[in-house]
């Protein structure tokens, strides 16, 4: 993984400027390879209000991926996953829980919660996500509000994962992570979640 943080900030509790700003370059497994695209690049910012914003872009050929088309009213829909699909899982500081979050071109969404990998799954209870946020730079960006999470979650420094399932137009599907610790894609191998996200500063 390579990643490059562009700020990070100790602020009073009520700022509206961003705690982090993180550019992470995920890498395919070795295993589904692809031509279609090069790369794929996430800009994460961690904002106060208990707000996370991802700009996910593909990089190379964008127009070999299949896209869905927009929704006139996009829902929370599971089996994301199946066809072109952004995801991002938050750790918050001593796991083992953790959140997923699943979005598609269509601007259908998911969002789950896990007691322990792959243990405990349910919805996750918060509204709709925001996409194409004011400053959005992806090729899919989203804002996530998750003032309901419990707020020691909240509170806490994160570990996160960022992926992706790209189906492109030959019929071959291939899977980016910020790491590949199986010899099969895996996602929620919490040795995935690579990235980290400081806690807030104290009120």
């Amino acid at each position: 993984m390579r990643a490059s943080i562009e700020a990070l900030a100790q602020l009073p509790a009520m700022s509206q400027i961003c705690l982090m700003v993180g550019t992470f370059q995920l890498v395919c497994h070795p295993r589904t390879p692809t031509t279609a695209v090069e790369g794929v690049q996430v800009r994460v910012k961690r904002l106060p209000s208990n707000r996370l914003q991802l700009d996910f872009t593909l990089i190379g050929n964008r127009g070999a991926i299949k896209r869905a088309l927009r929704s006139v009213n996009p829902q929370r829909t599971d089996g994301l996953w199946k066809d072109t699909c952004f995801e991002a899982f938050v750790m918050p500081d001593g796991g083992p829980g953790y959140f997923e979050f699943n979005f598609a071109f269509s601007h259908d969404w998911a969002a789950y919660e896990f007691s322990d990998r792959r243990e405990g799954m349910r919805n996750l209870d918060i509204p709709p996500p925001q996409f194409d946020f004011e400053g959005a730079q992806g090729d899919l960006s989203v804002e996530i509000d998750l003032g309901g999470v419990e707020p020691t979650a909240l509170a806490s420094e994160w570990r996160v994962g960022l992926s992706a399932v790209l189906a492109d137009r030959l019929q071959t599907t291939s899977y980016w992570a910020l790491s590949h610790p199986d010899r099969a894609p895996d996602f929620h191998d919490p040795a995935c979640f690579t990235a980290t996200l400081p806690a807030p500063p104290r009120a």
